[in-house]
């Protein structure tokens, strides 16, 4: 609904109404270029879970210096803008296709044999219709930007990310994965105009193995602060979930964000763009001293 508005307004066209009002007004105004950018937008984002890992200053340099040369001594130039065409796929991701985006991200896309599903097959014959058992199919994107040393592993499981950061070694020397440290948490919870919504505690030597702190409705926990330093004291932090509201490209977003510490890797709650999650990645950057 937001870049249907946004597109909207763009066109000059009232945004009053419900969805399907404002579909059909602006439908004989949309062109090709406004859905290439918001397909640019949100086909590799949303609700997605992003596991960070770094390169170190030799590969980054090495990288930096030219991205498409650096792929092609890998031997990875056949990849470029490859069409997807998979009959079979394993339990080992496979590199599909890579594509240079606009803004110089580097987008490796990835596919592998997901869980075993049940389904219904139509038997045109007599119309009849029998159970029939397949392999659903994963995809995932490795994405990098000679602009930064981060390399996202966007994909739901660490299983999954911990097989792509093994595929990528030999083409990224070094590559290992982050994690975030105590000061690194404090940085995003003390963010201004974010709300701490919940954060978790690994504790150690007590009866419990863990705690979880959430806020009331609306409420904000970094008001509790002594309680918060007190529950890191009895042990280590090992995830926290954060709302914030920003303005990016001057717009008000509400992002929600959910951190995993030991693993590094940032899950978007909130249905986000490109746009959204590069600030975030600007933030982090900052975060890590990057």
């Amino acid at each position: 609904m937001r870049e249907i508005k946004s597109l909207a307004k763009k066109h000059k066209i009232s945004t009053t109404g419900n969805k399907v009002d404002l579909i059909r007004r602006l439908e004989p105004e949309i062109t090709d270029v406004d859905i290439l950018d918001v397909w640019e937008q949100y086909q590799d984002a949303g609700d997605i879970t992003i596991h960070f890992s770094i390169m170190n200053n030799k590969t980054f340099n090495d990288f930096k210096k030219n991205p498409d040369l650096y792929f092609e001594r890998m031997g990875l130039k056949k990849f470029f803008n490859k069409e997807i065409s998979v009959l079979e796929s394993t339990n080992i991701p496979s590199l599909q296709k890579i594509v240079k985006k606009r803004n110089d991200d580097y987008v490796l896309y990835f596919i592998k044999r997901g869980k075993i599903t049940d389904f219904f097959l139509e038997i045109e014959i007599n119309g009849a219709s029998r159970i029939q058992s397949g392999y659903t199919k994963e995809t995932a994107r490795v994405i990098l930007n000679k602009n930064n040393k981060l390399i996202q592993l966007r994909c739901r499981s660490r299983t999954f990310a911990t097989s792509l950061l093994n595929i990528i070694k030999p083409w990224f020397p070094g590559v290992k994965f982050i994690f975030f440290t105590k000061e690194n948490a404090k940085f995003w919870i003390n963010e201004e105009n974010s709300r701490l919504s919940n954060i978790r505690f690994k504790l150690l030597g007590e009866n419990i193995s863990s705690i979880s702190l959430t806020a009331p409705t609306r409420g904000d926990l970094k008001e509790e602060e002594q309680l918060i330093e007190e529950n890191w004291e009895r042990g280590t932090c090992s995830g926290f979930y954060i709302s914030a509201d920003v303005i990016i490209k001057g717009k008000s977003r509400k992002l929600g964000l959910l951190f995993n510490i030991k693993q590094g890797k940032i899950y978007f709650r909130t249905y986000s763009s490109e746009v959204d999650i590069r600030f975030v990645i600007s933030r982090l950057i900052n975060c890590l001293g990057l």
